[in-house]
């Protein structure tokens, strides 16, 4: 009883109040005591809805005799009416689109290289001397050119023996297509079948130092080694 009677005068000490109106805007709030039997009335500017909870509320603390700190405490645990606002949470990227969007970068750096690959043909020879044509990223091979047709000479001259003709068809062909390699080790393999072993060795040395490398002329390397490790031998 003793706190609903200090909980009473409370009501009475001339603090100024202010609550917010229905409006938007800020008025006084005023208290006002009607008749003997306890009963104070409160404008505030509320609504009538808003003014009976209120009414409700004090109510409930006076008949109940609530401790009014405690009460004020409770009212802080109170969720807001508004939710604060969430911040989105940003869906990841599905595997099927990283996937698709790798698949169209790869597409692009291809389309550019494509778009940037030389139009006119670069061609580059194998050791049995077929051209490899390439234009634009595409291959071709053409076996029916001059270098095959040299190829097939130095292996029948090998086969005879005819160190002599083998020796100018490769500066035929050398002469011919510079950048062709296999010339040079038959030439090897001629003038150190000749007697000719100083140049046989300079010739050799020679291809394998071009031929480093180059997988299309894997083979050659390993000939030349032969080749030179024989002339290297006693009693070459």
């Amino acid at each position: 009883m003793i706190r609903a009677l200090l909980l009473a005068s409370l009501l009475f000490i001339p603090v100024p109040l202010f609550c917010q109106s229905t409006s938007g805007t800020t008025v006084p709030c005023s208290i006002a005591n009607t008749g003997s039997k306890d009963i104070f009335t409160i404008n505030c500017g509320l609504g009538k809805e808003a003014a009976e909870k209120m009414r409700d509320i004090l109510n409930h603390i006076l008949v109940n005799q609530l401790d009014p700190n405690a009460v004020m405490g409770k009212l802080d645990e109170i969720p807001r009416i508004i939710p604060l606002p969430v911040k989105p949470v940003e869906t990841p990227k599905s595997v099927v689109a990283e996937k698709a969007e790798k698949v169209e970068k790869v597409q692009k750096v291809e389309k550019a290289e494509k778009q940037e690959a030389p139009t006119t043909p670069v061609i580059t020879y194998l050791f049995n001397g077929d051209e490899r044509i390439t234009t634009q990223g595409q291959t071709k091979i053409n076996s029916k050119n001059p270098a095959a047709r040299a190829y097939a000479k130095f292996r029948v001259a090998d086969a005879m023996s005819d160190w002599k003709t083998l020796a100018v068809l490769c500066d035929s062909a050398i002469k011919e297509t510079p950048e062709w390699l296999t010339p040079l080790l038959f030439k090897g393999l001629a003038y150190s079948s000749l007697g000719k072993k100083e140049e046989a060795i300079s010739i050799l040395e020679e291809a394998k130092r071009k031929a480093e490398g180059n997988a299309d002329y894997e083979g050659l390397i390993p000939e030349a080694d032969k080749l030179l490790k024989e002339m290297h031998a006693p009693g070459y």
